[in-house]
């Protein structure tokens, strides 16, 4: 088994449909059948930041036991670590939000921690999050940014650079012996692709969410499906390099199940409309081919969407090209919150950080350290 059969087995456990019996007997037959080449799986689902949903899948799926039990007790030992880790910060995002709620503002969560908190996963151990993003009212962001900081919060990048001016969120920040670092959006996405996804139109349109003793808000279904596809494929660049972030794609997978297909075929005219149908072809291209799923319209499979969709074929086939391509997506990507350039050698270091987390910040949190 080469790399990519090991990225094609790792998307077909983790997928939310493969339940029947029979699905489930391929599997198992798979697993016990991947001999030397474990590791590959495993590299597979550490890149995707995935080794916490491996396991709830297999858990789920009753295939634990067709896996050696060395890798069974990684996966486990993983997986509670994170479950502890995502109570932690769903505390930490009710401190946060309690401090807000004295302001009269009512946050809306987004991304991994809209879809934790508000019960999307089966399994509330299974998705790893890296921070906590909240969209807050434009013409409040400085009374906000002064609670938090008053309260022990502070800037992990300097808040005097241009770049934050124009940027769809503030500098991030910090609190003391906290894991997550807080980022106050004014938009969802970059200027260059507001026009799929209106601030003023999330806020008016948000969902009551109570977090503890907190109140906060989420986007709507259809909000929440243009923000996935626009920030997994668009800012972050996966479609023009060709990767694929798994985690997105799979909460993709989860929240398009719960909506309606007049509001699918929206948010496709949508995409069209301001010219990035091929990004989103070729994200539901990948979504069929990996988690098999379909939407409830024709897929346009325009060449670029395919292409696309080769591209990721390529990438997890190849180690050295998976790395290259995150380290230009990083590039471009973080470049544009410098007021330079970034010489080669700190693209360089950036790169071997970002690789070192993407690969072991599973496991980070389990050192205590003051920050």
């Amino acid at each position: 088994m080469n790399r990519l059969n090991a990225f094609l087995l790792l998307c077909d456990c983790v997928s939310p449909r493969n339940h029947s019996p029979e699905q489930v007997e391929i599997l198992r037959n798979k697993l016990l059948s991947i001999g030397t080449v474990l590791k590959h799986l495993v590299e597979a689902a550490n890149q995707h930041l995935l080794c916490p949903a491996l396991y709830a899948a297999l858990k789920h799926k009753s295939l634990l036991s067709s896996i050696p039990i060395d890798l069974r007790e990684y996966l486990r030992t993983l997986n509670d670590l994170n479950g502890e880790r995502n109570g932690r910060l769903a505390d930490h995002a009710e401190e946060t939000i309690l401090f807000l709620n004295e302001l009269g503002v009512e946050p809306i969560l987004l991304k991994g921690t809209a879809n934790l908190l508000s019960g999307l996963y089966f399994d509330q151990s299974m998705r790893f999050i890296t921070d906590i993003d909240m969209l807050i009212p434009e013409n409040r962001t400085m009374d906000c940014i002064r609670k938090l900081t008053d309260a022990g919060y502070d800037y992990l990048l300097p808040p005097e650079d241009d770049c934050w001016k124009t940027h769809h969120h503030c500098p991030p920040l910090l609190k003391k012996k906290q894991y997550f670092r807080i980022e106050l959006h004014r938009q969802l996405i970059p200027r260059q692709y507001q026009n799929l996804i209106d601030a003023d139109k999330v806020l008016s349109d948000s969902i009551p969410l109570a977090v503890g003793n907190a109140r906060a808000r989420i986007p709507s279904l259809s909000h929440r499906i243009i923000h996935n596809v626009a920030h997994a494929q668009l800012a972050d660049q996966s479609y023009s390099l060709g990767n694929i972030q798994l985690r997105q794609l799979y909460d993709l997978v989860l929240l398009a199940d719960k909506i309606q297909e007049e509001e699918w075929l929206n948010i496709d005219s949508l995409f069209r409309r301001f010219g990035h149908s091929s990004a989103l072809a070729g994200y539901l291209l990948a979504g069929r081919k990996y988690f098999d799923y379909s939407p409830p319209f024709e897929i346009h499979q325009t060449l670029a969407a395919r292409l696309y969709l080769a591209g990721i074929y390529v990438q997890a086939d190849s180690l050295f090209l998976m790395r290259l391509g995150n380290l230009i997506r990083l590039a471009l990507v973080y470049s544009s919150r410098l007021k330079r350039p970034r010489s080669y050698h700190n693209l360089s270091r950036m790169f071997n950080r970002e690789t070192r987390q993407n690969h072991y910040s599973q496991m980070r949190y389990i050192l205590n350290r003051d920050w």
